[in-house]
């Protein structure tokens, strides 16, 4: 029996660089055919678009609301994106 692995790859940003998350998408999808791309935006998901080919999250989706107003009091955007990996990451991964 084959069974065949494919990449999951997850990125994290702010609507500000949401334009740079497109160009990553496209660049990974035409070298690697088939990858699965999630996307999340921790500011404005509904600015970001749903007519991507990729699949766009809101980080409500991937930490409790309540959790993430708590963790974007304490980090600027950069730091907020990194800490919003290990949820990110187990979302795009289930």
């Amino acid at each position: 029996m084959t069974t065949t692995n494919q990449a999951t790859i997850c990125t994290i940003a702010t609507l500000s660089y949401f334009a740079r998350v497109r160009l990553l998408h496209q660049v990974l999808a035409e070298t690697n055919p088939g990858v699965r791309f999630f996307a999340v935006v921790v500011d404005d998901v509904e600015q970001a678009g749903t007519d991507e080919s990729f699949t766009v999250l809101d980080a409500t989706e991937v930490i409790d609301r309540r959790e993430l107003a708590r963790m974007a009091t304490m980090y600027d955007a950069t730091e907020l994106c990194t800490a919003l990996k290990p949820f990110a990451l187990r979302t795009a991964l289930d």
